[in-house]
């Protein structure tokens, strides 16, 4: 059950740092295949590209676990506390929208795909499954962005905001 608790806790970093392994080992082979045997690995590259976005979009998730996204606060750090937190909650509120928006899009899209499927070139890989990422990805963003939130308000105890 510990185990589990610890996977649970550390899922993204879990799929991110495969990813990034993924990512270095396929650029390796890549280098080698192009130097020493003179001719690049087609597979690889379409394969390193499909990895790197999902990469991608999973340090997003972690970004959010962690509280390491970008945003300007010169303006909310000069007023006062209470007008501050008002402000950091509409904070959440309009990421949580747009990453809602971002997963039925990508949903949508991955949907909308059974009719008109793509496959890619190299890999013949049924595309709807990278699209996919897309979507899940942003619902890990989501669901740590609520556990942050309600974290720092309050609502649950957590780690403290960064």
């Amino acid at each position: 059950m510990k185990k589990l608790k610890w996977v649970i806790d550390n899922i993204e970093e879990i799929i991110a740092s495969i990813l990034f392994c993924t990512v270095i080992s396929l650029l390796m082979a890549q280098v080698i295949a192009r130097y020493i045997f003179g001719q690049g690995l087609a597979w690889s590259e379409e394969l390193l590209r499909f990895a790197f976005l999902t990469m991608v979009y999973f340090a997003a998730a972690l970004g959010a676990k962690r509280g390491a996204h970008f945003r300007v606060t010169v303006l909310v750090n000069i007023l006062p506390a209470k007008l501050k937190r008002c402000l950091e909650f509409i904070q959440y509120i309009i990421s949580f929208v747009f990453n809602s928006f971002i997963i039925y899009l990508g949903t949508k899209v991955v949907v909308d795909m059974e009719e008109f499927p793509q496959i890619s070139q190299i890999l013949s890989w049924d595309m709807r499954y990278v699209y996919a990422m897309i979507p899940i990805a942003f619902i890990f963003v989501n669901i740590r962005l609520l556990i942050r939130m309600f974290s720092d308000f309050g609502f649950i105890k957590g780690e403290p905001s960064a």
